[in-house]
Parts: structure tokens; sequence; C-alpha cells
């Protein structure tokens, strides 16, 4: 396959190109690895898009380990229009596991890479990791946080945590930064709806009004 081969073919331009910054962040996407597997180029195109409409892509430990523990999986990849019939899921998770590598080479790329070290507390279920990662570097940015997932149990999860999630991928990448945009505002309104409910009733109690997790009120 040559996404196996050459991990540059699937975006000619992300060896050499310098993502250009914002001058401000505004959303961190959290990326699962179905995700990744499912689709690997559209990921390559939001790279690319990040910098400048002020996107930070974060890519959790355990998703790293998932990859690696997929690399030899012989089961079908599925039906994407960019792989072959006879691309199996090992072979997909190695050609991401390529894409990060050449990533970590890059100056300037709008991708987190989370390290051992940084979480809030430790997880035994990959799914509860994945949340925690979430919730830890939207505490440290202090952003909103979307994670590209097609795990219901997942979404679930980051839901409920005050995160938004994006399961749907979108044939233009423009599309798609423009529906994560959309997700983040989304649970942005919701954060702030119950931050002022919980500040009026805490107002009149007298009590500690409530932190939400990178949400602003502002």
């Amino acid at each position: 396959m040559v996404l196996d081969n050459d991990p540059q073919q699937l975006n000619p331009q992300t060896a050499t190109t310098a993502y250009k910054q914002p001058t401000e962040h505004q959303v961190l996407v959290v990326i699962d690895t179905n995700f990744f597997i499912d689709h690997l180029p559209l990921i390559s195109k939001l790279a690319d898009l990040a910098g400048i409409n002020g996107v930070l892509i974060v890519v959790p430990w355990v998703v790293i380990q998932e990859l690696d523990g997929l690399k030899m999986s012989s089961k079908s990849s599925g039906s994407q229009e960019w792989l072959d019939s006879s691309d199996s899921v090992g072979a997909v998770a190695r050609s991401s596991s390529r894409f990060l590598e050449s990533v970590l080479e890059q100056n300037n790329s709008p991708f987190v890479f989370q390290k051992r070290s940084e979480y809030l507390q430790y997880e035994e279920v990959n799914d509860d990791k994945i949340l925690d990662c979430c919730l830890y570097f939207c505490k440290e940015f202090g952003l909103p946080v979307v994670v590209l997932t097609k795990d219901r149990n997942l979404s679930i999860k980051v839901r409920v945590n005050g995160c938004a999630v994006c399961s749907e991928a979108s044939t233009r990448a423009e599309d798609f930064v423009l529906n994560i945009k959309a997700a983040a505002l989304k649970a942005h309104s919701k954060a702030k709806v119950s931050e002022e409910i919980w500040n009026f009733e805490s107002d009149a109690t007298n009590s500690t009004t409530i932190s939400n997790y990178g949400f602003n009120s502002a």
C-alpha cells in the first residue's frame, strides 16, 4: 500500500511546510484511534488547516499504544474510498504511526502529543484514559475540547464531562473544520448556561461557584 510505504504521500507538503500559527488557539481536537483508521487522509488535511483556524490537535498516549497494537491486524479496514479493497486495519495502523512519526519531525506542528506523565488521574480503561487526556489538556490550555471518535460509549463519556464530539467526517477538510468549530461552540454554550444557572444558585446560597472545564463564561 502506498500510504504504508510513504506517509508523506498523504500530503506532499507535510515534510516541508511550516504551519502558519494563529494569534491564539480556539479549540483542542482530540483524535481517537478509530478515526485514524477510518480517516487518516482527512486528519492530514486537517493538520494543514489547523494553524490558521486556531486548532490544536491532541494525540492521546493510549492512541499511540493502540495503533501499535493494531499494526499486525489482518482485519478488513472497511469500505473507505481512500483505501484499496485489500487494505487491512494493520496496514492503516502502520500508516498512521508513520504519519505521526513524520509529524514529530516538523517545526510549528499543530499537534500536541500526550506524555505518559500528563494525566489527572490513573485510569485502566482506554476510553477513560482518552477522557482523562481531554480533561487534562482542557485544564492546561483553558480551551473547549472536541473529540473525533466513532465510539458511542466514549462519546457519551466525553459529553457528560463537558466536551464535544464530532463523529461524521466531511469530504472537504474546510467543511470538517467548520463542523468541529460548531461542535465546540455548541458545547461551550451549554457549559455557559450551566455555569450561569449555578452562579445564580450559588449567589443565593453564598456557596462557591462552579468551574467548567476549559470554558470561559465571558
